[in-house]
Parts: structure tokens; C-alpha cells; sequence
């Protein structure tokens, strides 16, 4: 039976070392049009993004391949990512997996798998602290109602963790599956909604794919709002979908830093005066970005004499001398 997901599949299930690679070079080079329209996002520190490759439709879930593709944010393979995929409860299978060198983890569902009900499937992808949830609805259609239409999303974000008051910054991108080439999905409508910690909506937009296969939202937070794990959620409803990323929004706090200074010996007016200590942070690690302002007072400490700043080196130490002479007694 050809279905809709069978077809891509075909493409998925393939030698990781040579498909993989060459699917994600053909997103990320399709033509310069769309390297140029991606260039803002190309350029982001967020560096972890997936792909869920699963069925919409409950019937086909059965011995069917769940492929996870996990890359960073120039289209690269990150290898050895955490992946956990859930299916409902009602079905109680949960698959670890982890990532090989070409950014692949995939498996193909047990027979228990046959889904029927509506439902979803859930992927958490995890590496180096860092987390993407992605989330594939289906429903229980057959498969004389399936078109031939395959779709790869992807989101990003600009941050993955916020504070109150800044605002954040997506892009999206949709492809479409046709044959062994992928192109850009114009004209597509995507519902962005803000879901705070309670699971409701703040914020709703709605935005179109340009001819690029793009969409982009700005959501501008408040400067009081509640601290916690939110979740950005994405509805494709000519397709059916609703996809989730989590981000989290807390107030940051800057790490407290410690500041020695050597002790400094009695000098006299004329003569140089030797400035030296080290900074760093209260775990131990050395303050190596920066500099130092030091403001030399008079003995009585509320008459300042001379300001200067001082550069810190790799090892979070400064040293730097200073004249005194054209400072009056």
C-alpha cells in the first residue's frame, strides 16, 4: 500500500552516510534565493534542531519507520544526541535512541503499534543541556484519504531561554517532499501561539510561508509575566499538524564575581603605583572577558583622586602601572 508517509520513507530509509547528508546540503543550498532569505537564521547560536519523520495517520504506524534527523543550526549532523520517543498511553511503548555521526537515530514501530484513535507522538531530543520537544499529531483517516503531499518542518529560535520583557524571535521553515527533491512550501498558513505554564494561550499569530518556504513571528513579552516553561506551538491546519517547542523564561541573574587585589605597598607622590589582582567567578573559573575600573581615592575614601580601567587577560589577572605625579597631596 503507497501512502503518503510510505513515500518518504523511502527517501529516510536509507544509508545515513549518503542520504542524510545529501537531504540536508539540499535545504541548506537549495538555491541562494533561500540561503540569503535563511541568512539571519543560519547565523544563530541556538544550535539544536530536529526533524520527526513519522505517519499522520494511525493505521500506518505498525512496523513503520520513526526517524529523527538532529542538526545544528548551519545544517549540520550533530551526533550522539538523546532521543526519547513516546507514544500515548493507551499504547505504552517508549524508544531511547541516540544519534550516530550523521545526525540519524530511527527504528521501526513494534507490532503492539497500531493506532487507530487520535493521538500524537512525542520526540524530546537532548545534548549538552540543551532540549527540543517536537510533537507529531495523527488521526485514524485511511489510507484512500491520503494525498501525496509530504512535509518536513522545522522552527528556530533566536534564544532558548528569555527574561521578562524581551522579546522573542522565530523563524520557520517548511519543505515539501517531492519525489527525491525537497522545495519550498509557499502560501502555507501556521498558527503561532505563546502557551504559558498552565497550558494557555497568551499570544496567538498567524502568519503565510513566503515563496521561500518561510514564516517569521516576533512575540514581545511582558515585563512582568510568569516565570517558567513555555511551549511554542505551531498549527498546520491544511495538514493537520501542530508542532511544540519548549523555551524557558526566567529573569537572569548575573553571576557574582570576586575580585583580589595584591596588597599595595606606600608610595610616594611621583613615583609609579602597581595595580595587580586577579577576578573571577565565585565557582572558581577565571573572569576573562572585560575590564576592570579602578578609582583611586584619598585616604579618607570620599574624594576620588584618579579613574582608569585595566584589561583582563585569559587567567582573569590584571596589572598595570600608574604615575601618581599629577595627583596633589
Amino acid at each position: 500500500m503507497m501512502t503518503r508517509y510510505n513515500k518518504i520513507f523511502q527517501v529516510f530509509n536509507q544509508p545515513y552516510d549518503e542520504k542524510i547528508n545529501q537531504i540536508l546540503k539540499k535545504i541548506a543550498n537549495s538555491s541562494k534565493e533561500i540561503k540569503n532569505a535563511l541568512s539571519s537564521v543560519a547565523e544563530t547560536k541556538f544550535g539544536l534542531n530536529a526533524i520527526l519523520i513519522s505517519p499522520l495517520y494511525g493505521v500506518g504506524f505498525k512496523n513503520s519507520l520513526i526517524h529523527v534527523i538532529v542538526f545544528n543550526s548551519r545544517f549540520q549532523p550533530i551526533s550522539g544526541a538523546d532521543v526519547m520517543i513516546t507514544f500515548p498511553k493507551d499504547v505504552n511503548f517508549e524508544k531511547h535512541l541516540q544519534t550516530n555521526q550523521f545526525g540519524s537515530a530511527s527504528f521501526h514501530a513494534p507490532e503492539i503499534v497500531n493506532l487507530v484513535q487520535y493521538g500524537k507522538i512525542t520526540c524530546l531530543v537532548e545534548k549538552e543541556g540543551k532540549q527540543v520537544e517536537l510533537v507529531n499529531y495523527y488521526n485514524r483517516s485511511g489510507a484512500d484519504e491520503l494525498s501525496d503531499r509530504n512535509v518536513l518542518f522545522t522552527v528556530l529560535t533566536d534564544l532558548e531561554q528569555y527574561q521578562p520583557g524581551q522579546p522573542i524571535y522565530i523563524r520557520g521553515m517548511v519543505w515539501e517532499q517531492d519525489g527525491l527533491d525537497l522545495k519550498a512550501f509557499k502560501s502555507l498558513k501556521v498558527h503561532i501561539s505563546l502557551v504559558n505554564p498552565h497550558h494557555q494561550e497568551i499570544i496567538k499569530q498567524t502568519r503565510i510561508t513566503d515563496s521561500f518556504g518561510v514564516f517569521f513571528q516576533t512575540f514581545p513579552l511582558e515585563d512582568i509575566i510568569e516565570e517558567g516553561l513555555y511551549s511554542l506551538k505551531f498549527e498546520l491546519p491544511e495538514l493537520s499538524q501542530t508542532i511544540k517547542r519548549k523555551i524557558s523564561i526566567k529573569a537572569f541573574k548575573k553571576p557574582t564575581i570576586k575580585i583580589e587585589l595584591v596588597p599595595i605597598e606606600s608610595v610616594k607622590v611621583g613615583e609609579f603605583l602597581v595595580v595587580e589582582g586577579k577576578a573571577e567567578y565565585f565557582y572558581g573559573d577565571p573572569l576573562n572577558e572585560g575590564d576592570i575600573r579602578v578609582i583611586l581615592f584619598e585616604r579618607a575614601g570620599d574624594k576620588p583622586l584618579k579613574e582608569f580601567t585595566i584589561e583582563l587577560n585569559r587567567d582573569g589577572k590584571f596589572i598595570t602601572k600608574i604615575t601618581t605625579e599629577d595627583i596633589t597631596p
